[in-house]
């Protein structure tokens, strides 16, 4: 039963739309959601030098393991193509998602998943992670 169910949810949350907030106090500040998850960007972040950065991203208990945090993630792929963009992940599900998606080490661009786990737990569960590094 819980199968059924856990599919169930899947389908239902594919089938939502990814909402587009603009912050009115800073434009270059765009969230992306779906229900309660989201990922925030900045685009040409001074953080970032330049490079688009992952702000925020963020998927409730209730809804992680639905594969929400990875089509929120491949939506900012998709929508500045070829760009470079920046994501500092704190979590190692959030690794593996912008590793899936192409991301890579900054200070160690090749780099497989598990050489990224490393550098993330030598740098006390922390890792920044570059699409596109010039």
């Amino acid at each position: 039963m819980k199968s059924i169910l856990e599919n169930w949810n899947r389908f239902l949350n594919e089938q939502q739309d990814i909402q587009i907030e603009r912050d009115p106090e800073e434009e270059n500040k765009i969230t992306y959601r779906i229900g309660k998850a989201f990922i925030t960007i900045l685009e040409n972040s001074p953080y970032a030098d330049g490079a688009h950065s992952v702000y925020n991203f963020y998927v409730p208990d209730e809804q992680r393991g639905q594969g929400l945090g990875k089509r929120l993630a491949a939506h900012v792929v998709e929508r500045y193509p070829g760009e470079e963009i920046s994501a500092q992940v704190s979590s190692l599900a959030s690794l593996k998602v912008f590793i899936d998606l192409g991301f890579k080490p900054y200070e160690e661009p090749t780099a497989d998943f598990a050489r990224a786990k490393e550098l993330f737990d030598e740098d006390y569960g922390s890792l920044n992670l570059r699409l596109n590094a010039k």
